[in-house]
């Protein structure tokens, strides 16, 4: 009698669960979001790395930009709204670390990064007191 009861229960709640899943076209139309939001992901995450990894290969850290990383971060946004939460979340924390590394890098802050020209903490060229 209660195996039957827990049969019963089971059959029951796989109805429920196949009466609300999405079907057809709506179905369809989730998974094709999901995909989206994966390859946006995706290719931001490669943005993010290919910045970072030009930071410490650059001749010359003057030229390192903070765009990947800022691309990274909307691209990484795209993906987490698209339903790809974990791989959004993380692409858009690493494009905010890749856009901090290359400031810092333009600054001469990074050890083993070639030292930039600018320097954000003096005044312009021009400006200096005797």
């Amino acid at each position: 009698m209660g195996e039957k009861r827990d049969s019963e229960q089971e059959n029951q709640k796989e109805r429920r669960d196949r009466d609300a899943a999405p079907t057809g076209s709506e179905g369809g139309g989730q998974q094709f979001r999901l995909l989206l939001g994966r390859v946006s992901a995706s290719i931001g995450l490669l943005v993010v790395v290919a910045g970072i990894i030009s930071v410490f290969v650059g001749q010359d850290a003057s030229v390192a930009s903070i765009s990947p990383g800022v691309i990274g971060i909307a691209l990484g946004a795209v993906g987490y709204f698209m339903g790809a939460r974990r791989l959004g979340l993380v692409v858009a924390v690493l494009g905010l670390l890749a856009a901090f590394l290359s400031l810092a890098a333009t600054q001469g802050i990074v050890p083993g990064a070639p030292e930039g020209k600018q320097n954000l903490f003096e005044g312009p060229p021009g400006d200096q007191q005797p």
